[in-house]
């Protein structure tokens, strides 16, 4: 009877995908089909069963990444907190928190610096819708921030990204913990701004804490098993 390969005991792509992860942050220009089959163990044919070539492992590490940063976005978001703008908060600073633990992940997720191709789904709308359902739970009427519910979700989303992105490219003044700390005070900020302008309506506090279905990420070629 012939003898099992050894391949065939090795959780390949759970493997590869975990690997490739390592690697974006260690040495991105080194992943490849090839290296990863030699750091696995197995044969390079045996990960053509999971990934069609580079461009799809990419891309399907970037559909992980997105869970994973949903998942930390909602869990912050959805712990409990009866006011939009406490949830709020927390969200923009699990944002900040994902972007420093993980500075290669949000990269792929929204600036990838690899030529894979586009989602089917618009990421920052997506975040955006989610954002808005907080903002409405606010009676910013009568006040003097203009704009409609959606005009002030991409003003936050904008304004917390970019300040994401300033820190990840060091175009703020300091070390490491000094360009995070701005970045979070962005958040701060931005929330600040909500609390002084708007009010909480008293339906928002018992209803609002629903939190609406952010689309899953939509490959647009091999299906991520």
């Amino acid at each position: 009877m012939a003898r099992p390969r050894k391949e065939n005991a090795i959780d390949i792509k759970g493997r590869a995908m975990e690997i490739a992860m390592d690697m974006l942050s260690t040495s991105p220009d080194r992943l490849s089909l090839l290296e990863l089959a030699r750091r696995i163990g197995c044969s390079a044919p045996a990960l053509y069963a999971y990934f069609n070539g580079r461009d799809d492992l990419l891309e399907q590490l970037r559909a992980r990444a997105y869970a994973d940063l949903i998942a930390q976005y909602l869990e912050k978001m959805d712990d409990g907190a009866q006011n939009p703008l406490t949830r709020l908060h927390r969200a923009g600073l699990a944002m900040v928190d994902f972007a420093e633990d993980r500075p290669a992940l949000y990269r792929l997720i929204f600036a990838p610096e690899h030529d894979i191709p586009e989602p089917k789904i618009d990421l920052n709308a997506s975040l955006l819708a989610a954002i808005s359902h907080e903002l409405a739970a606010l009676d910013c009427t009568n006040q003097t921030i203009r704009g409609s519910v959606h005009q002030l979700a991409r003003l936050m989303w904008f304004t917390v990204h970019g300040a994401i992105m300033c820190a990840l490219d060091r175009q703020l003044i300091g070390p490491a913990n000094q360009r995070w700390a701005q970045a979070r005070e962005t958040v701060v900020s931005c929330v600040d701004m909500l609390d002084l302008r708007c009010a909480v309506t008293p339906t928002a506090q018992k209803s609002s804490h629903v939190i609406p279905h952010i689309a899953p990420f939509q490959q647009s070629g091999r299906a991520s098993a």
